[in-house]
């Protein structure tokens, strides 16, 4: 992605750059609500209404996927809920230590005797 970015990216610049240098003549800009208009070089009457545009465009644009990421983000965490829900349910299920067969026929052994001294 980073190669496409750079391959397209260079020549846009360079076209930009090219742009700029070759139309550096000053130009009367008038908007029809004001009398008075700007005076400005070509290239910057050309170039910062497509920099405005690109800025309101890429803000919209992040703007509209921020339901989309809030819902991803609540799922996301429902996820990790249910995997530590999952992990308690399966260190719980682990079976102790199985008694062998021959310890489950055999009678429980009687308690030791007690043992008194005399002195």
């Amino acid at each position: 992605m980073r190669v496409l970015a750079w391959s397209v990216g260079l020549p846009v610049a360079v076209l930009v750059i090219l742009f700029a240098v070759s139309n550096r003549q000053p130009i009367a800009v008038g908007l029809w609500p004001f009398a008075e208009g700007v005076v400005a070089p070509a290239y910057v009457v050309a170039l910062v209404p497509l920099a405005i545009g690109f800025l309101l465009g890429g803000g919209l644009a992040g703007v509209g996927t921020v339901r989309a990421r809030m819902r991803h983000r609540a799922e996301r965490r429902k996820v990790r809920a249910i995997e530590r829900s999952m992990d308690e349910l399966r260190a719980r299920s682990r079976p102790g230590p199985v008694p062998s067969v021959a310890a489950l026929a055999a009678p429980p052994a009687p308690p030791p005797a007690a043992t008194t001294t005399d002195r």
